[in-house]
C-alpha cells in the first residue's frame, strides 16, 4: 500500500455512512495507487480499496460517481467532471471495465432520456395541434347550431361595411327580374324563411355572390352574358345554397383564432360578429372550399328542379361561355375550381332527379332586361367620355385666363 497520494488527485465530494450525523458528510477525496480516501471536515477518514469497490453513476446531475464497498456500509461520491478519468488512472486500469460499464449505462440512459423527451415533446405538440384544430372544427360545427338570426346580423354588418366602388342599378325592371328569379326559388330553399335581399350592381364583372343571412348581389356583367333568366337562375340558386348551407360562416370560422373558436363552442358569438367585414371579403372572392362549391352546385340544382326550372340551365351558360372564349373563363367560373368536372357532376346529378316538366320565366322579357343593362353600360361610357373631355378642356380655360 502506497501512502503518497497522486499529484492533482484531490476532489470535493462526500461520504454516506450510518455512523455519520444525518448519514452523510462532505469530504475531501484523494486517490492513491490502491485506494480512494475521503476525509471529512472533522477529520474522520474513510478508505475503500479499488479491488472492493462497486461503482454506480447517477444523482440529480446524472454524472455523480458513487464508490461503494461490498456491504454498502460506506459510499464515497463525487460529481467533478475529471473524477472518473482520475479514478481509472489511479487504479492503474483496475476499474476500467467497471467504469466503462457504468459510463456506458449512463450514456444509454441519457439517450433513452432524450428519446423519451422528444417522444413526449412530439406527443405534446400533437396534442396541442389536435386541440387547436379540434376547437376549430368544433367551432365550425357549432355554426350550424346557432340561430339563423346570427347569419342575418353578420350579413347586415358585412353589407353595410362594403364599398365595391360600383353604382347600384335602380332600373326597376332589371331589379324586379332578379327578384322574380329569387321569389321562384325561395320556397324550395333548405331554409324557406330566409328573407333574401337583392341588389344589382352596374359592372361588367360576370359574377354574383351572397352574404350570410340572404344578402345577394348580382353584377350586370352576368346578365349581359346570359341568354335567359334560367341561366342566371342557376347562378343565383348556387349562391342561395351558400346561404342556406351557411358556408360563409363555416369559411370564416375556419380562419378564426383559438379564442373566438372557444367562444363559439361556449355559445358566445360576439367575436364572430366582429368578423362581419371579413365575411364580405370571403364572399366577394368566392373563396369557398371544393366541398362547399360541390354542395352549393348540387343544392342549387335541387332547388331549381323543385322550383320547376331546368337545373342544367347553368351548364348551358358555362358551355356557351367556354366555346366563345376557349382560352379564358369569366370571373364567376375561374374562381370556382375544376369547372369541367363541376359541369359533368351537374349533368349526372340532373339525371338522378325525378322527371318533371320545367317552365321558363315567361313573365320576364330577358331581351329587354339585357338591352336595359347594355343601356346602362352605354350611359356609363358616355359619362366617362364627358368626364375626360371636361378634364381636357380645363387646361385650355386656364390658358385663356393667363392670356387675359
Amino acid at each position: 500500500m502506497f501512502d503518497e497520494t497522486l499529484e492533482d488527485a484531490d476532489f470535493q465530494g462526500g461520504v454516506f455512512c450510518k455512523e455519520l450525523p444525518n448519514g452523510r458528510a462532505s469530504a475531501n477525496i484523494t486517490l492513491d495507487f490502491s485506494s480512494i480516501r475521503a476525509r471529512t471536515s472533522v477529520g474522520d477518514e474513510y478508505v475503500l480499496r479499488y479491488s472492493d469497490i462497486n461503482l454506480e453513476i447517477g444523482g440529480s446531475s446524472g454524472r455523480m460517481v458513487f464508490c461503494r464497498n461490498a456491504d454498502k456500509t460506506v459510499t464515497i461520491f463525487c460529481e467533478e467532471k475529471q473524477f472518473p478519468k482520475a479514478l481509472e488512472n489511479a487504479s492503474s486500469g483496475e476499474l476500467r471495465s467497471e467504469l466503462e460499464r457504468v459510463m456506458g449505462k449512463r450514456k444509454q440512459e441519457s439517450r433513452r432520456g432524450w428519446g423519451m423527451f422528444w417522444i413526449y415533446s412530439a406527443i405534446a405538440v400533437l396534442l396541442i395541434i389536435g386541440a387547436y384544430f379540434g376547437i376549430k372544427q368544433g367551432a365550425k360545427a357549432a355554426v350550424h347550431s346557432l340561430p339563423f338570426s346570427v347569419d342575418e346580423k353578420i350579413g347586415e354588418l358585412s353589407q353595410s361595411s362594403m364599398d365595391d366602388g360600383f353604382r347600384e342599378v335602380d332600373d326597376p325592371k332589371v331589379v324586379k327580374a332578379i327578384e322574380a328569379i329569387i321569389a321562384r326559388l325561395e320556397p324550395h330553399s333548405a331554409i324557406p324563411d330566409v328573407k333574401y335581399q337583392v341588389r344589382v350592381i352596374d359592372s361588367p364583372i360576370m359574377n354574383a355572390y351572397a352574404l350570410p343571412g340572404g344578402y345577394i348581389t348580382v353584377f350586370t356583367g352576368l346578365i349581359a352574358e346570359s341568354d335567359s333568366a334560367e341561366e342566371v337562375a342557376g347562378v343565383i340558386a348556387h349562391e342561395m345554397a351558400h346561404v342556406t348551407k351557411r358556408h360563409g360562416l363555416e369559411r370564416v370560422t375556419g380562419q378564426v383564432g383559438i379564442v373566438i373558436g372557444i367562444q363559439l363552442l361556449l355559445g358566445d358569438v360576439s367575436g364572430l360578429l366582429a368578423l362581419g367585414v371579413e365575411l364580405g371579403q370571403y364572399a366577394t372572392q368566392n373563396s369557398y372550399s371544393r366541398l362547399q362549391e360541390t354542395e352549393a352546385d348540387l343544392e342549387g340544382a335541387r332547388m331549381m328542379h323543385d322550383a320547376g326550372i331546368d337545373p342544367t340551365s347553368v351548364v348551358t351558360l358555362f358551355e356557351d361561355l367556354k366555346s366563345d372564349d376557349p382560352l379564358g373563363l369569366p370571373e364567376w367560373m375561374s374562381t370556382h375550381p375544376d369547372t369541367q368536372g363541376r359541369i359533368d357532376r351537374l349533368k349526372e346529378y340532373a339525371k338522378t332527379l325525378p322527371e318533371k316538366k320545367y317552365e321558363t320565366f315567361e313573365e320576364i322579357d330577358w331581351d329587354d332586361i339585357k338591352s336595359r343593362v347594355d343601356g346602362l353600360n352605354q350611359d356609363a361610357d358616355e359619362e366617362d367620355e364627358e368626364e375626360e373631355m371636361g378634364k381636357e378642356e380645363e387646361p385650355a380655360e386656364e390658358t385663356v385666363k393667363e392670356d387675359e
